[in-house]
């Protein structure tokens, strides 16, 4: 409920392919603190640099991709 909520309010401000991607980011954050602290009996497994680096490489990429000083379309 809370993610179409969330869908129906956002796509159309910030653009469906930046929600889309920051879900992804969402996803990728938390499994990473899942397997962090080894929630829902998951092996714990130290988060690495590496995974640190592509979660915030995805952000950075919306963030580019958000203002970038493209034009948006007009709103109706």
């Amino acid at each position: 409920m809370l993610y179409l909520t969330s869908a129906l309010i956002l796509v159309p401000k910030i653009g469906g392919i930046t929600f889309f991607v920051m879900v992804i980011a969402g996803q990728l954050a938390i499994s990473a603190l899942i397997e962090h602290f080894g929630l829902f009996g998951m092996p714990k497994q130290p988060v690495q640099i590496a995974k640190l680096a592509g979660i915030g490489l995805v952000i950075a990429g919306v963030l580019v991709m958000q203002f970038a000083g493209e034009k948006k379309a007009p709103k109706y």
